[in-house]
Order: structure tokens, then sequence, then C-alpha cells
């Protein structure tokens, strides 16, 4: 997870304010990088979006929530020139280019079942519908050899009783994930090159040793802090101290990763890093290049069990790689995580498995979540644009009411016009939305 900075509103209503109460809420809408993220609601609510002038919007049609539209004006799609911008709850790329703004009231509906779940009443794999969330893909290796090894693992260990059971399965490989899989924010090329620094020096568990002679290009006070809150076990192997010192020093990724730039860091790192670069060159007579980035194949799900850690993209395709060779269909989700308190967030990966009788669940492996899931720390994105981002409000329980009223006339406006089949959506939209006038 990259770090930044999760983005707080405070919210006053009036109907607070009349009461002589004050509420904190942490909104369910937020920017990061300017786009729009929302924390998925867990029961159906309403949402108020303005859409800017001249935009375009892309949203993958595989969403976590549906919306059904109450009522909109002046929302066009560029594809179904004479109909609105939501059609069978799908998104389409879409253009505004009206004098003003659009504005549209919707139903926000959730796909997610956020309820307990019951082992017992799980029912069998369903697979109808759901192929394409079976299948292998190019970072989702599930037909990998290595990942049928340890799917088949897994599954045996749950017992006959519990084998073909969902739930079951994706607490297990949770479970498994944890006590196999390290997490880190380094790419598997640096760590197996801070290991080769480790090689050269006579005390392998002094951590300020080893960062300085592998990263000549950061000052010496910083390694010096860093090294601080590093504790390293003795008679492991380089390999194993490197993957615990990264994990420990992770606050060296937010060093190198904002200002220096890739030809930077091939100009300080060409050849290797520290004492390590004569041993790498007699290794391997092609130039060496240090490198921050991950590539598609270290994040695939062989990859990763092979190397036993990996950020966390490629901890949630690992994670869905093996419940779908044992037949449990899966994704993985990208979004954004807030941690606890909401003061500073990145851009994070998660999953949700298909369990049969409950629908799609949520998980995150990499935050070792299963039974419990923090819906407030992990955001979705909502649109992803290219010019201005569309403003929208939930309107219900803990979130701004501030369209409240822009939203009521909006539906009244329209259902003066003749609406017809959507006059019992706009009743009912209505009664839900004069809770909070």
């Amino acid at each position: 997870m990259q770090v930044s900075y999760c983005i707080f509103r405070v919210v006053i209503t009036e109907r607070f304010i009349k009461h002589k109460f004050v509420f904190f809420y942490m909104t369910k809408t937020s920017y990061h990088q300017k786009n729009p993220y929302i924390v998925l609601p867990s029961k159906p609510e309403i949402v108020y979006i303005k859409f800017p002038v001249y935009n375009l919007l892309f949203q993958d049609e595989d969403m976590p929530f549906k919306l059904d539209e109450i009522a909109s004006r002046d929302i066009a799609s560029t594809e179904f020139p004479s109909r609105s911008i939501f059609i069978g709850g799908k998104f389409y790329t879409t253009e505004y280019t009206g004098k003003q703004n659009a504005e549209g009231v919707y139903w926000f509906i959730p796909l997610f079942n956020r309820e307990p779940v019951d082992p017992v009443k799980v029912g069998k794999n369903m697979r109808k519908g759901l192929e394409n969330y079976l299948k292998p893909t190019k970072t989702l290796d599930s037909n990998h050899e290595l990942v049928i090894e340890i799917a088949h693992e897994i599954k045996n260990g749950v017992g006959n009783k519990y084998r073909d059971n969902a739930y079951v399965l994706g607490k297990a490989t949770n479970d498994w994930i944890e006590g196999n899989i390290t997490y880190t924010l380094f790419p598997h090329n640096l760590i197996r090159q801070v290991a080769l620094t480790i090689n050269l020096l006579e005390d392998r568990t002094n951590a300020y040793e080893i960062l300085r002679h592998s990263f000549t290009n950061i000052k010496e006070d910083v390694l010096k802090r860093i090294a601080l809150n590093c504790h390293l076990q003795r008679n492991m192997s380089d390999i194993e101290t490197a993957k615990d010192l990264m994990t420990q020093a992770k606050d060296i990724w937010n060093t190198f990763n904002s200002p220096w730039r890739d030809e930077e860091l091939k100009q300080v790192y060409k050849g290797g890093i520290g004492p390590a670069k004569e041993l790498i060159n007699q290794i391997n007579n092609t130039e060496q290049t240090f490198r921050l980035n991950w590539t598609t194949e270290e994040l695939k799900a062989s990859k990763t069990l092979e190397e036993k850690s990996s950020k966390c993209v490629g901890i949630a395709n690992t994670y869905v790689a093996l419940l779908r060779a044992m037949g449990v269909p899966s994704r993985t989700i990208d979004g954004y995580f807030v941690n606890e308190g909401g003061l500073e967030g990145g851009a994070h990966a998660w999953a949700a498995l298909h369990i049969p009788g409950f629908g799609w669940k949520e998980a995150d492996p990499t935050g070792r979540e299963y039974v419990k899931f923090s819906p407030y720390q992990h955001k979705y994105n909502f649109f992803d644009k290219m010019n201005d981002s569309p403003i929208f409000y939930f309107i219900g329980e803990g979130e701004s009411n501030l369209k409240v009223k822009e939203a009521i006339n909006l539906i009244k406006t329209k259902r003066k016009e003749g609406i017809g089949k959507k006059d019992e959506l706009m009743k009912k939209a209505l009664k839900y939305l004069k809770r909070f006038q």
C-alpha cells in the first residue's frame, strides 16, 4: 500500500444544531489522487450526484453495487444518447456537453453480503453464471502446479465435511496465507540485492550497517532513525533476514518513492547496490538496474507462493487463485485503504468470494480480515474520471445531508413532468429523504 492521506470532512446538520448536539462523522466519500472513492454501505441508501460539464467518466461493469435511477436532469450517454447514464445498473462511457451541470438521484444498492455467515447453512458450490470468476488469468494462475498443490493441501486440511464449503475454504485460505506469506512493499529483486549485501557483512543482525551499505544514496541520519525500530534475529538465512528487515524498514519506501526519478535511480544503483556490486557482477555479467516498481510477473500468484512474500496485490492474487483452484468463485478488488482513525491510507487490493446462499463476501488476506471485515477502512473506486470528478453525497445515516433539498426538488420536478412507472419508486424515495430534512 502506498502511503497517502485520507480526506476528512466534518458535517454538522441543521437537525443536530437544533437539538444542540454535534456529531463528527467520517464521510463515505473522499478523493484520492483526484479520483472519487466510496465506503460501500451495508444497506441501500440514496445518493445524489452532480456531474460537471464536458466530463468523461469510465466505470468497470464488474461493480460491487448497482444504481437504480430515481430522477435525473441533463444526463446523456454517448453510446445511448436518448437514455440515462445508468442502464440496467451498469455504467457506460459517458459525456456531458450541456451548458449547466447535470444531476441525478439514485438508490445505491450494495451487492456484497455483510451479515454473519453460518458455515452450516452454506449451500453447495454454485458456478452457473460465475464461470468468469473461476478462470485462470495471467496473474491469477490457478492452473499453476504450485497453486494446485497448495490448494489441495488447504482443502484436505478442512476435513471431508467442509471440503466443498466455500466459507470454510475462504477462512482456511486466509489462515494459510497468514502463516506462510509475508507482506512487503519492496520488489523481490530489491530483497535479493539486500540479501547479497548481508552476505558480505560480518554482523548480519546490524540493521543500520545493512541499510547503510544497501542504500548509499539515503542520508545516514534517516537510516539511523529507521534502523532504531528494526530488530533482526540470528540463525536466519540471508534472504529471510532481508525480507524481515525490509518489512520492518518500510519507511524507506517513502524516502525513495517520492523525490527520486527512475533515471536517477539507474545512475545511482547501476551495477548493484553498495558493496554487493562486485559480487553481483561476478554472478551476472549483464548490467543490473535497481528498481522500485513491481512487474506483472512478480505479482502472479505462483510467484508470490515461490517467494513467500509480496505486496497487497500479489497476496490478493494468491488468495483468489487458490480459491479458484478449489472451485470457489472469487475476484480481486482494487481500492483505497484508510487506517483506523482515518488519518492515512493508500492504494490497496483485497478480494471477494461467492458463498452459496449468502452471496459475495469481502475478505482482506493482507490485513488478515475474514470473519470480520472493516467497511470504513476499505474504499471502492466510484468513477475513473478524465476531467473533473462528479460531486456525490450519500443521504443516510452518518453521512452529509447537504443535498436533501436538491434531491427532493429534482424528484418533485420530474414527477410533474410525468414519469409513469417510476412514480412508486419516487414516492418511496421522498419518504426516505424527508427523514433527513
